[in-house]
């Protein structure tokens, strides 16, 4: 009796060959798809590098305010030199605070406190009108609920100068130097103008600014406005 041969048959090995491919395909798909395995894993572990780094940014923050009573971006963005965070300040946005890191990470929110501008870079511009008329943000007086909005006024190296955004109930005035109430025409609502220069610390600490050499043209050409009420 003649023996009955085995094997695979052409049609088999084809279906296998299929079998394996769609097998194949399903195994990379879940390796390397937007929610595969290794998407997943490098994104876990980026997240622990970016906490890592916030982590850095926060200890230098610290640093920086232990250094220095008032530190400002400058003082910050060097302990984040010092920590490897940032190898140059350019890698650090001075107008949002964003933070380029030198691992390639862009972190923002951490430096919200410290990013903005100095006096003496207001003072130093070419171009004082980017700045001169800009609103002020977050800034609070005594009688700031008085006032809608500050703009900036004038900025020496030292110090910017802040006035109301539009005129304020002259209620608001506070008291002179001396502790004097100014004299309130009620009518009018206002109050004479020659005692706010006079009577208040802030014309003489801008003397010879452009406040004070405006107030005395404002005064020349409408000397009326020196007539106490």
């Amino acid at each position: 009796m003649k023996k009955k041969e085995t094997g695979i048959t052409l049609m088999v090995l084809v279906i296998t060959i299929i079998v394996l491919l769609i097998l194949a395909g399903v195994t990379i798909s879940g390796l390397t798809g937007d929610n595969a395995i290794i998407k997943n894993a490098q994104d876990a572990s980026n997240q622990t590098e970016i906490s890592s780094l916030e982590e850095q940014i926060e200890l230098s923050i610290i640093k920086a305010e232990q250094k220095h009573r008032n530190p400002n971006l400058e003082d910050v963005i060097e302990e984040l030199k010092n920590n490897k965070v940032i190898t140059n300040e350019n890698q650090v946005d001075k107008d949002l605070g964003t933070i380029k890191t030198d691992a390639g990470y862009e972190i923002e929110g951490k430096l919200e406190d410290y990013v903005g501008y100095l006096a003496k870079d207001i003072a130093n511009s070419e171009d004082k009108g980017l700045y001169y008329g800009a609103e002020v943000t977050g800034y609070e007086c005594e009688n700031s609920e008085a006032v809608a909005n500050w703009r900036i006024f004038y900025a020496d190296q030292n110090n910017i100068y802040l006035i109301a955004d539009e005129a304020i109930d002259a209620n608001y005035a506070p008291t002179t130097k001396t502790g004097k109430a100014l004299v309130i025409d009620t009518d009018n609502k206002n109050v004479s103008f020659d005692q706010v220069f006079k009577d208040y610390e802030g014309s003489k600490d801008i003397q010879n600014s452009l406040a004070q050499k405006w107030l005395k043209q404002f005064l020349d050409e409408y000397p009326d406005c020196k007539k106490i009420m």
